[in-house]
């Protein structure tokens, strides 16, 4: 449904709000273009530390001063 609706929209730029174990900010970044940005938030460090490594092996290179 996310992938579905990001394509329907053409999204480019996202924001992830609660990370937690990073599903759906994977599915975000297999679906928006190559030239995309996603911005990832959550309130709880520790919830955001558990998808952290989701965001790191990500396919994309991380943009510098993030």
């Amino acid at each position: 449904m996310i992938r579905l609706l990001l394509k329907i929209v053409g999204a480019k730029k996202t924001i992830e709000v609660g990370v937690f174990k990073g599903y759906s900010l994977l599915l975000t970044e297999l679906t928006i273009p190559d030239d995309g940005r996603i911005v990832a938030i959550d309130p709880d460090r520790e919830a955001y530390e558990i998808g952290l490594p989701v965001m790191k092996n990500g396919s994309r290179p991380p943009v510098p001063g993030d």
